[in-house]
């Protein structure tokens, strides 16, 4: 019969013998195969949108990662290329091979001697290790006669020489200073300064400084002086700090001996953080009678390489 579906069965198969029947079933085929193709199509997934995304992970990562991880300055340990320019920020000690020199005009400015008195200084400082640091400064007169002025303000003699090292006990936070002070008269002996300088930052602009000197050892005989010391320093900008300090000092530990009580501001500008220049002025004793006519001034400037 025409168009009759005829089927034979061979062993595994069922094949199809009519013309129509093979039209209508190669239609049907090919419908389920083009089916086919769009379900697997739609069922593989982006690569490319996977890839990229994964990207965005990995990214927002490493982001948050450097974010996180801390400066390699952390601690204080900086090089010389990345020594604070702020003062605040500074170690107590230089890093181990940095070196520090320093030059200074000191000038009478006293009621008596204003302007007649200058007496020079040189100092260096050198950072033996991260935490251990080498001190020297050589003081002169320059014009004029030792005044008590001068004698107040550091300066004893036409000449000084003063030999220190400085240690950490809590690193960056407090320290142990010993300073051989030698002057010219070989009479006057040599004195031995100890102190526990410590430096704390209560904010990024404020910090606390104190103990530079404790006790002064003197070799002629004298009983040692007793020191007791403070101030704070105000960072304006990276660029700008403030610094004021004062003392009170004991001479030879006997509360019956006029005290010695010298107050210090000090204005530092550091261009870079290689260099620092700055004005020191001060009372050199506020608990004499004649207080406010022993005053003083310093500029000095220090670099470090």
């Amino acid at each position: 019969m025409p168009g009759a579906i005829t089927i034979l069965r061979d062993s595994s198969t069922t094949l199809i013998r009519s013309t129509p029947g093979r039209r209508a079933l190669a239609t049907s085929l090919a419908g389920l195969w083009l089916l086919g193709l769009s379900g697997a199509a739609a069922a593989q997934p982006d690569i490319g949108g996977d890839w990229g995304d994964a990207e965005d992970f990995l990214d927002d990562g490493d982001e948050d990662e450097d974010y996180e991880q801390p400066p390699v300055t952390a601690g204080g340990l900086y090089t010389l290329e990345t020594y604070p320019t702020a003062e605040i920020d500074r170690p107590l000690t230089l890093t181990e091979g940095v070196a520090e020199l320093s030059a200074g005009l000191e000038l009478d400015l006293s009621s008596e001697n204003a302007l007649e008195v200058f007496y020079g200084r040189l100092g260096a400082r050198y950072g033996l290790l991260d935490h251990v640091e080498l001190q020297a400064e050589l003081g002169g007169l320059l014009i004029g006669d030792v005044t008590p002025t001068v004698l107040a303000a550091g300066g004893r003699h036409e000449f000084d020489l003063a030999l220190g090292i400085e240690s950490a006990i809590v690193y960056d936070l407090v320290n142990f200073r010993a300073t051989a002070e030698i002057p010219s008269a070989p009479d006057a002996g040599f004195d031995i300064a100890l102190g526990t300088p410590l430096f704390y930052s209560f904010t990024s602009e404020l910090a606390i400084l104190a103990a530079d000197r404790l006790l002064t050892i003197h070799t002629d005989g004298r009983r040692p002086d007793l020191t007791a010391g403070v101030g704070a320093l105000y960072q304006f900008v990276p660029e700008a700090a403030a610094i004021a300090r004062a003392e009170i000092t004991l001479p030879e530990a006997d509360t019956d001996l006029d005290p010695v009580v010298p107050i210090i501001a000090t204005l530092q500008v550091s261009p870079d953080h290689r260099a620092d220049i700055g004005l020191e002025v001060g009372l050199a004793n506020v608990a004499a009678d004649d207080s406010f006519a022993q005053r003083f001034a310093l500029l000095f400037g220090q670099f470090r390489l």
